[in-house]
């Protein structure tokens, strides 16, 4: 692994940025579960901040025929990591009121804009990887890619539940906005190494966007091997994700006696949960 990430530069620094605001996602997830768990109504407040992070996932399919057609993609990811950034400065200047659902409704709605701005961007850089590696590189590439965005998961999950520890919830935001601006930065310097790169990128044709998700669908559905395993790994994934809300509300409700905070104690949870998929 570490040969291959020396002899393709350019992959390593761009898969290197993506991780950086692979990060952004999951820094403020702990965080604002516990802040929504500290509600009267904290089964409604968890399950907006559930939807916030499950609706982009969902909508996968539709951001990633979107950036199919997209041009200079990569300046693209660079504005959508400063508008996150602008977001969660937004973000961390609610936080600031008094904590409520109306609060709560408001920054999981922007969230849920972050989400969708990083799942659309993921989208963009990856037909990069199939031209800055070859194509016998393209399954190590592929799990390289899948292991190092589970474990920064991971590990942005601890970061957050850690840092809540110590600081305040507006404190992390404005960690959080600080780390999308750089990851903006970082993207508009690699977007003059990639322009090469990109011009050789296949362009779409401007096909209307429900009869290009149409067609998807079709070729999906004649394709039954893989429609079955994707309808496993989507029970699978729904099923394991909806857990930590849950637990959230578990803890919440019962109030048990806990070793660790209870942030922490759900950064404990999330991360088993993440690991023992990426084991399976």
């Amino acid at each position: 692994m570490f040969k291959f990430i020396k002899s393709n530069p350019k992959f390593t620094q761009l898969i290197s940025i993506n991780l950086c605001a692979k990060i952004g996602d999951r820094l403020f997830y702990t965080p604002l579960l516990t802040l929504a768990a500290t509600l009267s109504k904290a089964k409604l407040a968890v399950m907006l901040v559930a939807i916030s992070e499950t609706l982009p996932i969902l909508l996968n399919f539709f951001l990633g025929s979107r950036a199919d057609q997209k041009r200079h993609k990569l300046v693209a990811v660079s504005y959508n990591a400063g508008f996150r950034g602008i977001l969660y400065l937004i973000i961390a200047s609610l936080l600031h009121f008094q904590p409520s659902l109306t609060l709560i409704i408001s920054i999981a709605n922007l969230n849920l804009i972050s989400d969708l701005l990083g799942n659309y961007s993921s989208a963009l850089t990856t037909p990069f990887t199939k031209l800055l590696i070859t194509p016998d590189e393209m399954q190590q590439a592929q799990g390289i890619v899948s292991l190092t965005t589970q474990l920064v998961h991971v590990a942005a999950t601890f970061i957050g539940a850690v840092l809540l520890t110590f600081f305040f919830n507006q404190t992390i935001a404005y960690l959080n906005a600080a780390l999308f601006l750089l990851t903006a930065i970082l993207y508009r310097l690699m977007a003059q190494h990639l322009i090469a790169i990109e011009k050789q990128l296949p362009q779409q044709k401007n096909t209307h966007i429900t009869q290009l998700i149409k067609i998807n669908f079709s070729l999906l559905a004649n394709n039954r091997s893989v429609l079955n395993e994707l309808c496993q790994l989507a029970l699978i994934n729904g099923f394991f994700g909806a857990i930590t809300p849950i637990f959230v509300l578990f803890l919440k409700e019962d109030q048990p006696t806990l070793f660790f905070s209870q942030p922490l104690t759900i950064a404990l949870l999330s991360g088993l949960v993440t690991s023992s998929m990426l084991l399976g």
